[in-house]
């Protein structure tokens, strides 16, 4: 069963934009899924340039089932994946449409 495949537990969060005491914006994240059953998989390291500087980006494929809930995250969502944090690079990825599973490409922030 494909659901043996998917060992770990993460956490998907939505963004959101609150009024702060002096006027501002402030970015509030609120859980879009608690308790999202999934796989991930460590890509290599890869080197950036990133504002003059070159930089170590840590990539994980984070792979779950293509449920209706599943397919609703968007490339603005973050994970939470054993107490790292990751921003989406893309929309989930539905190999061949078939929604047998998604794939999302992520990336740690630091």
């Amino acid at each position: 069963m494909i659901d043996d495949f998917y060992t770990q537990t993460a956490r998907v969060e939505q963004p959101s934009e609150t009024q702060t005491d002096m006027g501002g914006q402030a970015k509030a994240w609120a859980t879009r899924i608690p308790s999202l059953k999934c796989r991930a998989k460590r890509k290599d390291f890869r080197e950036t340039d990133e504002y003059g500087k070159v930089t170590l980006m840590s990539g994980v494929r984070l792979y779950c089932a293509a449920t209706a809930t599943n397919r609703a995250i968007d490339p603005n969502d973050r994970v939470i994946l054993g107490g790292s944090t990751f921003e989406i690079k893309g929309r989930p990825y539905n190999p061949g449409g078939l929604n047998r599973h998604l794939e999302l490409e992520l990336v740690e922030v630091k």
